[in-house]
């Protein structure tokens, strides 16, 4: 009798195995059938799901949609591909449609929302504007909206052209017409005026060029700005015990992480302190002109408020994190994009200091006021071209909540009109919106890898810069970008004509093949290097 229990018990087992080896395969054929019948033939079907943990070691992961920019949507008549993994990962969706983005958005009543596993990294810090959906959302940008108007605007300007000149004596730029200086990377400075102009307009921390601002243990907070495009990703996703291996850069990423925190922490701190102590000497006006309007005290402010725009400490932190290191970030990028294209088309860097220099005169300006800022059309075109090729935030993620219908655009009628398809969605499906799909979209950028600011010279509204996102949720400090980049750039080409750096028996041409076609994608997406000559003129 035991015998037979034994062999029934490894029957059971044997039969056990069996099952679940087949329910892998079978549960992948159910999914797949599932998934044809609403999408029909995956388009692409990669190994592992792209934004899973496999899929970024391993599989296509974020560089695919630079890699393949113009290729990738030319396997279908319509405006959006699907993915269907065949080892790993749900299947999704990818769209290069700015109209599309502009229903996945979000706000109001749709279903569309930011699913949660797609914001782990925006959120490691505190929930913030970026992360969150729905109400909380509207809190959020409730809180900052008002920080962002005309005086900040002026703000931004006046201390973007202060940091220029401080550039220019402190770290002895030529001034001798003629006479040039190297960079084997522009973002050195680029990355340097976009976070003084960070700390001094959103953070109204009083900041000059060369003077470093530490968050604790020898650690600057421009060391800060690289860390998080470098080590984000890892400090999120690996284990903690991870950091207590006897490994130097792993001890680097738990030492910044936690310098980071600190100052954080600590800034949050000492300015609730100077609130408190400002409302306390004006009986709690609010609108005393003794509280500092900047947004990190904005921010501040409305965690001591009990009301609806109640910030809690770690929601402050967060967003503060989205204004140090993503507003930084962009801005940063695109101008290190846009002189590098400036120095590949020079007749476009002509077109471009014409105007400045046209303007000088017109204003009678020497110093190239806040005033100019809406006449520099063909700097500013300039400035939005290069985020058009090298956009900034290169996907959005959405989850609808519940079954709806997408119109997708299938082509263009005889009048040039869109034609659109009607798409079911079911409950669940994550979709990505390619935001360099959309940038490099030919039905919408004719030639759309030609470097070409002619066209936005008519466009009359910043709404159809659509690399700042599109809908209710289009980038909060999107006029703060544009201000900082037009003001830098219409400085720097004022005085200098900006030139290719080129390597021993290197052509122009070779130089652009290896400068311009390269970016790479960590947090945010960059021009991976920017060898570049400034000349004055």
């Amino acid at each position: 009798m035991e015998t037979l229990y034994n062999m029934d018990r490894a029957t059971y087992a044997s039969v056990a195995t069996a099952v679940s080896v087949l329910a892998v395969p079978f549960w992948w054929w159910y999914q797949h059938q599932k998934f044809k019948r609403t999408f029909g033939e995956a388009t692409y079907r990669p190994a592992f799901a792209p934004l899973s943990l496999p899929g970024m070691l391993y599989g296509l992961g974020l560089q695919f949609c630079w890699d393949q920019r113009l290729t990738v949507y030319r396997k279908t008549s319509r405006e959006l591909i699907s993915m269907e993994p065949t080892v790993w990962g749900q299947p999704i969706l990818y769209t290069n449609s700015s109209e599309v983005i502009r229903q996945i958005s979000g706000g109001g009543t749709s279903p569309w929302q930011k699913p949660p596993w797609s914001q782990e990294a925006n959120e490691y810090w505190g929930r913030n504007v970026l992360s969150v959906s729905g109400n909380e959302w509207r809190k959020h940008r409730k809180v900052l909206q008002p920080s962002f108007n005309p005086t900040l605007y002026e703000m931004v300007w006046k201390e973007t052209s202060r940091f220029f000149n401080e550039m220019l004596v402190q770290d002895n730029w030529p001034m001798v017409p003629g006479e040039s200086k190297s960079f084997p990377r522009a973002q050195v400075f680029t990355q340097r005026v976009a976070l003084c102009v960070v700390l001094s307009c959103a953070f109204g921390l009083p900041i000059k060029w060369q003077e470093k601002t530490y968050a604790g243990d020898g650690f600057t907070l421009d060391d800060g700005v690289q860390f998080q495009s470098d080590n984000l990703l890892l400090v999120v996703y690996a284990p903690s015990w991870l950091f207590r291996l006897p490994f130097k850069r792993l001890q680097y990423v738990a030492s910044a992480t936690n310098a980071m925190r600190n100052w954080f922490n600590n800034a949050v701190t000492a300015k609730k302190a100077e609130i408190a102590k400002t409302l306390a000497e004006t009986d709690g006006d609010l609108d005393s002109e003794s509280l500092k309007r900047d947004i990190f005290s904005r921010l501040t402010l409305a965690s001591q408020l009990d009301s609806k725009s109640h910030l809690k400490d770690s929601e402050i932190i967060g967003n503060t994190w989205v204004m140090y290191f993503a507003g930084h970030d962009t801005t940063a990028n695109v101008l290190a994009a846009a002189f590098c294209l400036l120095a590949a088309h020079k007749e476009e860097q002509e077109i471009v200091l014409e105007e400045i220099n046209r303007l000088v005169k017109e204003f009678a300006d020497v110093k190239l006021d806040f005033e100019v800022y809406d006449s520099l059309v063909k700097t500013r075109s300039a400035f939005v071209e290069a985020l058009r090729l090298y956009p900034a935030g290169s996907i959005l993620i959405r989850e609808t909540k519940e079954d709806t219908v997408l119109r997708v655009p299938c082509g263009t009628g005889a009048n040039g009109e869109v034609i659109e398809e009607a798409v079911p969605i079911p409950k669940g499906t994550p979709i990505v919106g390619d935001m360099i799909g959309v940038q490099y979209n030919a039905r919408a950028f004719p030639q759309p890898e030609v470097f070409r600011p002619s066209r936005w010279y008519g466009v009359t509204t910043e709404d159809a810069y659509t690399a700042f996102s599109g809908g209710p949720r289009a980038c909060i400090g999107r006029r703060f970008a544009l201000v900082e980049g037009v003001c830098f750039l219409a400085n720097v080409l004022r005085h200098y004509q900006v030139e290719p750096l080129l390597e021993d028996g290197e052509t122009v041409e070779a130089w652009k093949t290896r400068v311009l076609g390269k970016a790479e994608i960590k947090m945010t997406l960059s021009i991976a290097d920017s060898p570049l000559v400034f000349r004055r003129r």
